[in-house]
């Protein structure tokens, strides 16, 4: 008995069969996904990043904050 083969697709097309598969990794290239990352290199192209790190951040709330309380 022969095995029935997949079709061949696009990558950009995802479908329920590929959500069931956490190694499929077909969503990267869906549209949106590759919008996303389109934008992200740009944000890193034009200098639109950081490097702090969460620990960083709740450090510079709770500075804020001790300024901020009577």
């Amino acid at each position: 008995m022969q095995q029935k083969q997949k079709p061949q697709r696009k990558p950009s097309s995802v479908d329920a069969e590929d959500a069931k598969d956490p190694d499929d990794q077909s969503w990267f290239w869906t549209p949106s996904w590759q919008a996303g990352e389109a934008e992200a290199d740009r944000d890193i192209a034009e200098g639109r990043v950081s490097d702090l790190t969460p620990e960083d951040i709740q450090a510079r709330i709770r500075a804020l904050d001790d300024h901020t309380r009577p």
